[in-house]
């Protein structure tokens, strides 16, 4: 099981360095969209910690990526990102409340 200090981790690197992608309605020039959550790491040494704890957690983690001078994992799909946030309960400060509010079918707020 993992410890409130893994939460805890996962909180301050999401609230630092992370951030979410929500799927767009149409797709623009081909691009493909979706849900998406992605944790932008220091190095390998936090990568293989964070991956770690996310795979204690129950979630299936993406593939890393380079990204500028950063190590990207990505978790996919909607009921994911909302496990997640539901789990890591992020401050408002984060950039999920100050960049993205999801919408539903009619515009409005969260689904």
């Amino acid at each position: 099981m993992v410890r409130s200090s893994g939460i805890q981790l996962l909180r301050r690197i999401y609230e630092e360095r992370g951030y979410i992608r929500v799927k767009i309605a149409k797709r623009q020039d081909g691009k493909r969209s979706g849900w998406e959550i992605r944790l932008a790491l220091l190095d390998g040494k936090e990568e293989a910690k964070v991956r770690t704890i996310l795979m204690e957690l129950g979630f299936k983690v993406g593939r890393t990526f380079p990204k500028h001078s950063r190590l990207v994992i990505p978790i996919y799909g909607k009921a994911q990102v909302e496990e997640f946030l539901k789990r890591v309960k992020p401050r408002k400060k984060s950039k999920l409340y100050r960049s993205f509010q999801p919408q539903n079918e009619a515009g409005r707020g969260w689904p």
